[in-house]
Formats: C-alpha cells, structure tokens, sequence
C-alpha cells in the first residue's frame, strides 16, 4: 500500500481515533529521526538553524532502535510502521545494521531520503522489507541543485532512482517524489511532472507540497496565478503515476493559504497524535508530526517506555488541547493538519 497516497485521499477516516477523547489505542506509526546531520544544504530546511533541532543531534545506534523494537513486540497488538527520517538517514553510520534490526524484527519500514547516498545500500535496501521510499526533488537539473547546495545531486539522485528500478526487485518497492513548491520552482512544477512522463521513470507518485510559512515576513514570493495555472495542469495532466497536492486545500483557498487571510476558514484539526510518535537521535519524543508544531517533548525512551509515553500525561494533554482549542498558530501551514 502507498501510505502517503492512503492518507492523502483517506485522512478523514482516521478521525476515528478521536471518538475516546485523548486517550489513544496504540501508535500506528512511528517516525524515526536517524539523525538529524544532512549532507545538503537546503534553502528552506526547517531544521537548520531552529535550535529545538540544533540541541538534539547524534545518531540513533541499533542498541537504541533494539530496545524500542523489542518492546513493540511485547506491548502493542499491531506492530506499528517505522518510518526513517532525518537530517538524511542515510548519514547516520549503522543505517545498514539499523536496517538489519527492523528486518529481525519483521518491521514494515519506509524512508525519506534525498536520495543522493542511496548506492552505498542499494543492494541491502533491495533484500530488505523496507517498502517504501520517498525522494525529494524540488526541480529539474540546476534548479535542483541549486536549492539542494549540492552541484550535480540532481543527476545522482536520478541515476541512484534508475538503478533502484534497474536491478531486479524481489520485493517491490514504492517510490514517491515530494517536490515543495517554492519561489525557484513554482513556474516550471508542470515541466517536472512531464520530465518523469516523458523519460518512462518509474515512480508511482509525485507530490507537491506547499511550504510551511508561519508570518508574513516569511511569505514566499510565489505568484499565485501562475501557481493556479500550474496546479489547474497538473489535475489535468494523464501519467502512469498518481499527482498528489499536499496539504489538500480547496483551490479556491490558496489564496487565503499564501496571503495570511484571516478570513480562511480551514478546519481546526489534526489526527497525527491519535496515530504514532516522533523519534529524535537523543531519544526524546514528540508527537509524531516530525514538524514544528509537534516540537512538543512528550516522554524520553532513555527514562520511559513507549507504551508509558503514549498515553502518558503529556500525551494526553496535547490531544486534549487539540480537541478543546484546536491547533496552534505555529500549526496553521503544516502539511499534515486537515484543511477542510
């Protein structure tokens, strides 16, 4: 199954967990900084110079991914999915072993990478069960890596893509492209869209993410109806692979979305901390948006277990809020709440 597909059409359904307030039943998901380190130097990353991040770098170590596995098997009736993140978690040294770990385990894995290390575990990824990877490409050529920091990451990343299809797969993976829309990107989304059409990539979606922006100061410079005209295409545009636009906004609420209208009437909500944690590298938790609005410590693995953490007091205090106050300020543009 294509997670990020599923969610994208389907979140509604997981409201469903809200029905016994702010108790939950078990994380379904668990999302796992490896690190937060990165080999490139994006532009607009959100975790380079925040210091909630700067604190807490390091590396998961296999120990560390062993205790949290070895409880899952003993605590939770469904084994939650492991989603790797970072940083880049192809950065951190004991990926392979790490990788190992969740196959002992029979752990569901996923991964988000920027693609431009993925040979150095091409073959171990192919024996794995981690079956699902998203790659993040924010253009063609230049405009790639010129956003990325890095000169010719674009061209490694799709090669290090072809090769993945190219060798022969015993377990199938899924491949996503998240693409963030941005002031060096946002004219040519289309062009990117045709570039995996007409070479016969094979990916099974791309999605285009708005970017997260919180003042008026940080607005990006985005022309709103050359976006329309770009988005307007690629609704209509017919590929192999699905099309997704994340966060799901009404196309007549951009508007409100881009220029801080305060007359935007989006829906107060978010299932994400009725549905898995955060891991960091120095094993704190936080609810498991992975974003800036769930930056929020709600347990540490070093002093406490998952299952105590889940619907611990801090936990539940952050759910709680959610249903009595809606979301936060800082949570108004997260790609993961729910707009409408």
């Amino acid at each position: 199954m294509n997670i990020k597909k599923f969610i994208y059409q389907k979140s509604k359904i997981f409201n469903l967990g809200q029905i016994f307030g702010s108790y939950a039943w078990q994380p379904f998901f668990l999302l796992i900084h490896l690190t937060l380190e990165c080999n490139c130097h994006c532009q607009y990353c959100y975790q380079r110079d925040n210091p909630f991040y700067q604190k807490r770098n390091g590396f998961i170590k296999p120990a560390d991914l062993e205790k949290v596995l070895a409880e899952i098997k003993s605590s939770f009736l469904i084994k939650p999915k492991l989603h790797f993140f970072g940083g880049e978690p192809l950065v951190n040294p004991y990926f392979g072993q790490l990788l190992d770990l969740a196959d002992k385990y029979r752990m569901e894995t996923s991964l988000t990478t920027n693609g431009v290390l993925l040979d150095r575990y091409l073959d171990r990824i192919l024996k794995s069960n981690l079956n699902q990877m998203n790659f993040s490409i924010d253009g063609l050529d230049s405009t790639h890596d010129q956003i990325r920091g890095i000169k010719g990451s674009f061209k490694k990343v799709m090669d290090n893509i072809r090769k993945l299809r190219g060798k022969e797969d015993p377990r199938k993976k899924i491949i996503n492209v998240n693409c963030l829309i941005l002031p060096d990107n946002h004219k040519r989304l289309v062009d990117l869209a045709l570039y995996f059409k007409d070479n016969g990539v094979d990916i099974d979606a791309l999605a285009f993410q708005h970017i997260y922006f919180n003042r008026a100061e940080d607005r990006p410079a985005v022309d709103l109806t050359i976006l329309k005209s770009q988005i307007d295409k690629l609704n209509n545009l017919r590929t192999k692979f699905d099309i997704l636009i994340i966060p799901k906004i009404r196309f007549e609420d951009l508007a409100s979305y881009y220029l801080l209208e305060k007359k935007a009437k989006f829906k107060n909500n978010c299932n994400i901390p009725w549905l898995g944690l955060n891991i960091l590298p120095d094993l704190e938790v936080t609810p498991g948006g992975g974003v800036l609005g769930c930056n929020r410590i709600v347990g540490d693995l070093r002093k406490q277990t998952l299952k105590e953490i889940w619907n611990g007091p801090l936990m539940r205090r952050f759910r709680k809020n959610i249903i009595k106050k809606g979301l936060p300020r800082i949570c108004f543009r997260c790609c993961h709440r729910q707009y409408y």
